[in-house]
């Protein structure tokens, strides 16, 4: 009786997902996440005052590797991230905190994983959290951003696990003169967000 009760609550908590692939990547994301229309190698899907962003860019020439990157490297990413957020929503007056910023392995790679709070309550009426994971191979710099109006927990973030992309990892490594050009796109992600958060509820 104690095992059927335990495959019940197993399969209670199952979340129903849809796989989605392309020639860059594929990834199983929560069914009731819709998908909006895509450009400019940009995925969205949205639930609410949720969403889960892709962005694909080029990294033939530059070859970016995360795996090299020293704790002087991340830090710099960490206050280079902060001040264009910031500077980006002046005139919103939000400071975004960024915080836990560091190396982490998934599916054998290893990426920079960052975490963002913008303080947005008064404007939009709840707090905007986001987790930025920047991947590098050998062709392409690939962010992904969840943003949620709550704390994200683990399970919720669960759908990062069963991403995989369509590349080896990075060859013929160059040195990092623009090292900072990583995180630009999360820095777009985030603000975008915020901003169509805004002008949802004016």
């Amino acid at each position: 009786m104690k095992k059927i009760f335990i495959i019940l609550l197993l399969i209670l908590s199952i979340t129903n997902i849809k796989a989605y692939e392309n020639d860059y990547f594929k990834i199983d994301i929560p069914d009731d996440f819709k998908e909006e229309q895509t450009e400019d190698n940009v995925y969205k899907w949205t639930k609410d005052n949720k969403y889960i962003a892709i962005t694909i860019s080029n990294n033939n020439t530059l070859k970016y590797d995360i795996a090299t990157y020293t704790n002087e490297d991340i830090e710099k990413q960490k206050e280079y991230l902060k001040n264009n957020l910031n500077s980006n929503l002046e005139e919103y007056k939000v400071n975004v905190d960024v915080t836990n910023i560091e190396k982490v392995n998934l599916n054998d790679k290893t990426i920079l994983r960052y975490n963002l709070y913008y303080p947005t309550k008064d404007a939009t009426g709840y707090d905007i959290y986001q987790i930025g994971n920047v991947f590098t191979t050998n062709n392409y710099i690939i962010t992904i951003i969840y943003s949620s109006d709550n704390e994200i927990n683990e399970d919720e973030y669960s759908f990062i696990n069963n991403f995989v992309i369509k590349d080896d990892n990075v060859i013929n490594i160059d040195r990092r003169k623009y090292i900072y050009y990583i995180v630009a796109i999360g820095v777009i992600l985030g603000v975008i967000g915020y901003i169509v958060s805004l002008k949802k509820h004016k």
